[in-house]
């Protein structure tokens, strides 16, 4: 000990400059140390049940779920979906009926029975707003994602998924080229007219240009990057077998004798699966989809029967007819069909359609 001393004596008062100011440098450090470790020491940290998984997965320390005060895991919080809500929405939970209703005719309009009915039903209240039950719910999710996740497709080989996708008919839509809100609105819009095709659907890439944010897009995704796949073949477009699909995307809009740009409502229901590759559009609003397959399969009062007539193939007589569907309205003063719009339209009626009942 003692000749240690005096071996930072004779620093301190060496003449060297570099070797004070080593001595200076490992003094703070270490005074440094003792000041942490004698006041944190003794002390605990709560940590929340995910930053111990981050830290069982050793995700480095600038993942922001680290920091529990933070506003980046406020706002993360906030969006989250409880597990419990994610299973509600697609287990088909039928609530008992007190009475035999028969629904294969139509019923009195009530929205408790609407609500508890064991078949899709949608209506309208007294002020116009629309409401569809749980069953209806649960049946469309499970169409949607039959569509774009396709449970013949095995989720674990993945030369399989690129085989299918590099073999099958693509649907691809355009991104509005505003801001990110209105692109996540407007892809909703558009996705319905798809659903007069059987075809998966893609979302082709397009690039921010809104308040300078094209050079944080330095990928040219747009919404793309912000959002879990769309479908199948969205989740595996970046491996480099699937380098052909990547490269239509860029230029799916250039007339090719394997791509079809729909210009008219009638061109999404021809049947050219073998022959057309891709089918593009970029028109939002145009196309109207009132009379999709989906809808008599899913509201028909006959539609166990509907399903195996109906399909994609079918006439355009049986698609329009709906006639016999459990799709109500209240007779409230309050509402008057003749005046009436949904509150949720983005841009107005749509210009092309398929004219029905």
């Amino acid at each position: 000990m003692i000749n240690m001393w005096r071996y930072l004596y004779r620093l301190i008062n060496c003449k060297n400059r570099w070797q004070q100011i080593s001595f200076l440098f490992f003094f703070f450090s270490f005074s440094t140390y003792l000041f942490v470790h004698q006041n944190f020491s003794r002390r605990k940290f709560y940590f929340s049940p995910i930053v111990d998984q981050l830290k069982i997965s050793s995700i480095h320390t600038h993942d922001f779920r680290l920091y529990p005060q933070s506003r980046s895991i406020i706002e993360y919080e906030h969006i989250q979906i409880d597990n419990n809500n994610i299973k509600s929405m697609f287990l088909n939970n039928k609530i008992q009926q007190k009475d035999n209703i028969d629904y294969l005719k139509p019923l009195k309009y009530s929205e408790s029975t609407f609500h508890s009915a064991s078949v899709p039903i949608i209506w309208l209240d007294a002020h116009g707003d629309i409401h569809w039950n749980r069953i209806a719910q649960y049946e469309t999710l499970n169409y949607l994602l039959e569509k774009q996740y396709p449970t013949t497709i095995s989720k674990t080989n993945v030369t399989e998924i690129i085989n299918n996708c590099l073999s099958r008919q693509l649907f691809v839509l355009d991104q509005w080229s505003m801001g990110f809100f209105s692109r996540f609105h407007c892809l909703i819009e558009h996705f319905g007219q798809t659903l007069y095709s059987p075809s998966m659907v893609l979302l082709s890439p397009r690039r921010f240009i809104i308040s300078g944010s094209a050079r944080d897009d330095f990928q040219n995704e747009g919404i793309i990057r912000y959002f879990q796949p769309i479908s199948l073949c969205s989740a595996y477009l970046n491996y480099p077998q699937m380098k052909p699909i990547r490269n239509i995307l860029h230029m799916i809009y250039i007339p090719a004798t394997n791509r079809k740009t729909i210009h008219h409502i009638h061109q999404l229901l021809e049947h050219d699966e073998q022959t057309i590759k891709y089918i593009y559009s970029g028109e939002i609003w145009k196309f109207g989809y009132d009379h999709v397959p989906h809808r008599r399969w899913l509201f028909d009062r006959n539609r166990y029967e509907i399903k195996k007539i109906l399909n994609y193939n079918s006439p355009i007589k049986l698609l329009i007819d709906h006639s016999n569907e459990h799709i109500y309205f209240s007779n409230s003063s309050l509402l008057n069909l003749k005046n009436w719009t949904p509150r949720n339209a983005p841009q107005g009626p749509p210009t092309d359609v398929l004219s029905g009942k």
